[in-house]
């Protein structure tokens, strides 16, 4: 998750039955963060995508959901906006 909006964030990967993997730490602008699938209970095969929370202002999820396969690929997302008005959107 790569943080370009106007706040600090905070995120955490959901998937499409509200499993969850830990939340990463409070990062700034222009920061990013990674949460190894792997490292987490989230079963392979799961559709997955980040659950962003701005500190101070809202929460917002991912545009669409990934697969997560043990392949060693990283889907990256970026936050853009400001704390009320924010996007969570899947970097082609």
């Amino acid at each position: 998750m790569v943080n370009n909006a106007g706040f600090v964030l905070s995120f955490r990967v959901t998937t499409r039955t509200g499993g969850l993997s830990p939340e990463t730490d409070n990062y700034p602008i222009n920061q990013w963060r990674v949460v190894d699938l792997t490292a987490t209970d989230l079963p392979e095969g799961s559709d997955v995508r980040p659950v962003v929370q701005a500190v101070g202002g809202t929460s917002r999820t991912g545009n669409t959901f990934v697969s997560y396969c043990r392949n060693g690929q990283t889907a990256t997302y970026t936050a853009s906006g400001v704390t009320l008005d924010y996007t969570v959107v899947l970097i082609d």
